[in-house]
């Protein structure tokens, strides 16, 4: 049973606080202004303890330090959980915030762990004294889906000098101990905490939180300080200090508190993806078993009826809030019921304009946010690798009535190689080398348009006939049918004619395009071509985020 509560109902409700500050001054953190994100767990809290089990999840601090947060809709039942964000139509600044929210969903869509992900003055595009609206939504989407902070942070009460240091409860004496160890670096391996009670779920083998396991779970991801490596004495957080120190500067994990003018990352590091992935492997928290989930994020568009939605409300915060309400599976895991990320309109914000490219480059192959240079001749792919000039050959395809359509199948940011043959795809997928055939489609007239039309960062298997385009939506499996075009001249040129992040339905009629926008279900209606010999060649040109005809 679901209740509201307030804080003082502490019998079945529990109201818990972390506290997220700008960093006004760059690599400075001494002057800050502070932000409250205000998470709530709603319904019957226990009281418990159990033995320890990457990065931190919100709730464990007060419901039990073994705590694993879930995304909204996961029950403890596997497969693919989508979480769908919007923005509040309401909201101030809510056209301006399009572009960052739809690269939010994109990132989390691919986590990717990076390195490298602060970048300062030249080396991105905001002006100075400005805070970037993406880099500080991104941290409040991670409270969304059930990251906390991987740092004491401001929730602990402590001196701004000393919340660098690894999330802890305190332990039996009161009170943080907080010394850093020989190399004087906060929130280290070699820090020593006395009895404080450990929240951070580590690597194992290396205790870095600045690379990943290629299995993320209980088997190689731990909570108690018994699992560190050889030589550690405490687990080691994902901040700007710790990654220096560790021979990766300029990277800090996205769930780190804090942000300064002048700095974008919009890049999630390991330590993000290491905790995102530790909660997908379920209620038993052992990778590959049945209750195993993957996490999809969908762009709802202008609404307030996402599963997540972000908003700008003085009356809800200083600065940047988050507010979850969550409901437990079981006595150590907890989902999110509700959850809401406002922000302050009393500062200077700079809204990113440039929507993530690899929504816009449809033959990608190395990934590198460039496309390719490409051919293919009878079962033969040559492609000139634009990361390093380099050539790629291969075999896929190669029977007289193949037709190439490479696009990015599984999500990792790279195009797959693929072949449409008579009603069969066949695809091989460049995130594990793996093969996928689906069948879909066959009609004599059918021609394949794969595209994203759901919006999830991976692209759609689909036929367009006769008018008719059928659609098996990769967010969740189901099929979509839209009724557009269908004169004998018609040819298919879906893309994201309008920005949204989806692709539309469109088709080229004699120099005519027409278009039906996916961000509002409204028809678009162009003049352009119409020669005999002329091709539709629809793309972004001129890198607004949406394709120009």
């Amino acid at each position: 049973m679901q209740n509201k509560n307030t804080a003082d109902e502490t019998s079945s409700g529990l109201v818990t606080r972390c506290f997220v500050f700008l960093k006004p001054m760059r690599w400075s953190r001494r002057r800050r202004t502070n932000c409250l994100c205000a998470l709530t767990v709603v319904g019957l809290i226990l009281g418990f303890s159990g033995e320890a089990r990457a990065g931190a999840f919100i709730f464990a601090e007060q419901n039990g330090v073994d705590i694993i947060t879930h995304p909204k809709g996961y029950t403890g039942v596997g497969g693919n959980r989508i979480v769908t964000v919007g923005i509040n139509p309401a909201s101030p600044n809510a056209a301006s915030m399009e572009v960052s929210v739809r690269n939010i969903v994109r990132t989390f869509n691919r986590l990717t762990p990076t390195t490298g992900n602060l970048l300062f003055g030249a080396n991105n595009n905001i002006p100075p004294g400005q805070i970037d609206f993406e880099s500080v939504a991104l941290h409040e989407v991670g409270h969304c889906l059930g990251m906390a902070h991987p740092n004491l942070a401001t929730e602990s009460n402590l001196p701004d000098a000393d919340q660098n240091y690894t999330k802890t409860t305190v332990g039996t004496d009161g009170v943080y101990n907080l010394n850093p160890g020989v190399d004087g670096v906060k929130g280290s391996g070699d820090d020593q905490r006395g009895d404080d009670v450990n929240l951070h779920w580590f690597r194992k083998s290396n205790n870095n939180p600045f690379t990943i396991a290629t299995k993320v779970d209980s088997t190689t991801y731990s909570r108690n300080l018994a699992d560190l490596p050889p030589g550690h004495s405490f687990a080691a957080n994902g901040d700007r200090d710790v990654s220096t120190l560790l021979g990766v500067p300029n990277t800090e994990a996205v769930m780190q508190q804090g942000t300064f003018f002048d700095e974008d990352q919009r890049r999630l590091a390991a330590d993000d993806v290491a905790t995102l992935f530790y909660a997908m492997s379920g209620l038993d928290e052992i990778a590959g078993t049945a209750d195993d989930y993957t996490l999809t994020l969908s762009y709802a568009g202008l609404t307030a009826s996402a599963d997540v939605v972000l908003s700008f409300n003085d009356a809800e915060t200083s600065f940047a809030v988050c507010k979850v309400n969550g409901l437990f599976i079981n006595s150590r895991h907890i989902r999110i019921t509700t959850a809401n990320a406002f922000f302050n309109t009393g500062f200077s914000w700079f809204f990113n304009n440039v929507l993530d490219l690899d929504a816009k480059v449809p033959v990608d192959f190395d990934g590198d946010i460039k496309s390719d240079i490409a051919i293919y001749r009878d079962g033969l792919w040559f492609i000139i690798r634009s990361s390093d000039g380099g050539q790629t050959t291969v075999g896929w395809g190669g029977a007289a009535q193949d037709i190439p359509v490479p696009k990015d199948y599984d999500g990792d940011g790279k195009a797959d190689v693929a072949v449409y043959r008579d009603g069969l795809w066949f695809i091989v997928r460049s995130s594990d080398g793996g093969q996928t055939t689906v069948g879909w489609g066959g009609a004599a007239q059918d021609k394949p348009v794969a595209a994203d039309y759901d919006g999830d960062g991976k692209a759609d298997v689909a036929v367009y006939r006769d008018g008719l385009w059928f659609i098996i939506r990769s967010s969740d499996g189901g099929v979509t049918t839209v009724g557009w075009g269908g004169a004998a001249e018609d040819i298919p040129v879906p893309r994201d004619y309008d920005g949204d992040g989806k692709a539309d339905v469109a088709v080229y009629r004699d120099g005519l395009w027409f278009i039906v926008r996916s961000s509002d279900g409204g028809q678009t209606t162009v003049g352009w071509g119409g020669a005999p010999q002329d091709k539709p060649v629809a793309a972004d040109y001129d890198g607004d985020g949406k394709a120009d005809v």
